[in-house]
């Protein structure tokens, strides 16, 4: 059953998302994901886990975390408790990807390593969009596919 989008935006992202990597596995073997277990869901009896999906495509691999942001200007780092593990990954060689959806303009923005950790070891406390190194995505399936490309 589809989420409405005003019963958890949120939910709603993670399940459009899911819908473009589902769409990319079915038409080819060289792509395939994995959706990690909500760890909130599982209310403490479930590690934290370090994105919302795994996705490998065409021999590179990514850590898929989707977010639903009112604010129209940028991404409180606090969105991103997994901030850590993603660079973590990172150093270990899997691409990091926060998929942001922008409720209130109903666009997307894709946060990169470049985006995500423009400071080596310094925590920033958010990540603007006018710093993005694109501009806003109106559908998913442009965001996605732009995701995965970029270097």
């Amino acid at each position: 059953m589809p989420f409405k989008k005003t019963a958890d935006p949120g939910k709603w992202a993670e399940a459009e998302v899911e819908r473009v990597m589902h769409g990319w596995s079915e038409k080819t073997t060289r792509v395939a994901y994995h959706r990690y277990p909500d760890a909130r869901a599982a209310r403490g009896t479930l590690a934290a886990q370090p994105a919302d999906f795994l996705l490998a495509a065409y021999g590179r691999t990514f850590h898929i975390e989707v977010k639903e942001s009112v604010n129209p200007h940028r991404l409180p780092r606090t969105k991103v408790p997994q901030w850590g593990k993603l660079k973590m990954f990172w150093w270990a060689g899997i691409l990091p990807r926060v998929v942001v959806y922008r409720s209130v303009h109903k666009d997307w923005y894709v946060l990169t390593e470049r985006e995500l950790f423009p400071m080596g070891d310094i925590t920033p406390t958010s990540f603007p969009y006018e710093a993005m190194s694109h501009q806003a995505f109106k559908s998913v399936e442009d965001a996605m596919r732009w995701s995965v490309k970029c270097d």
